[in-house]
């Protein structure tokens, strides 16, 4: 892999944990506060359905005269503790940590120095050119695999061309 490719790659990924790590900041902070927005229009804090104990109220009469609630009472709220919390991000970590791996190891898999396994006989079907001369050309391509994968995938015509400029560049005319 190109290191231009890998470093994007790390880029892209140091800003990915950069944004977790800012979100999960802010959430301590807002958790160690105890104050949590309902929607994006109100400011942090501003809990208009709390009374003074820090209760939910849901609005007059909550509880009937002789003290009971009714049947239809109101939803309790679930508490996230501070171990399950810190249990989901350790999860969340693994998970993204083991994608990564995943596409480190496959990218980098692919071995850059490979050439493919039909080059030669690509090279010595091609009309026109003697032994010494696919030899010759074949041993550049080998020694540039990134330019005998290219070559390889060239149409007909086109491989010719390249001879044409490979030859040209090598041995420039007096």
């Amino acid at each position: 892999m190109e290191k231009k490719i890998k470093l994007l790659i790390f880029v892209d990924v140091a800003q990915i944990l950069l944004a977790m790590m800012a979100m999960i900041i802010e959430t301590r902070k807002r958790k160690q506060e105890g104050r949590f927005a309902k929607d994006s229009t109100s400011a942090l804090g501003d809990n208009e359905n709390e009374d003074d104990n820090g209760g939910c109220k849901d609005g007059p009469g909550s509880t009937d005269d002789n003290g009971t609630s009714p049947s239809g009472g109101k939803a309790k709220k679930v508490k996230t503790t501070a171990r399950e919390e810190h249990g989901v991000l350790i999860a969340a970590f693994n998970s993204i940590g083991d994608k990564l791996a995943s596409a480190i190891e496959k990218a980098s898999s692919s071995n850059k120095n490979d050439v493919p396994a039909d080059l030669f006989d690509n090279l010595s079907s091609l009309p026109g050119f003697e032994e010494a001369h696919v030899s010759f050309y074949y041993a550049y391509l080998v020694s540039n695999p990134h330019i005998a994968r290219a070559f390889n995938a060239l149409p007909f015509n086109h491989k010719i061309n390249w001879f044409a400029m490979f030859v040209s560049e090598k041995f420039p005319a007096p």
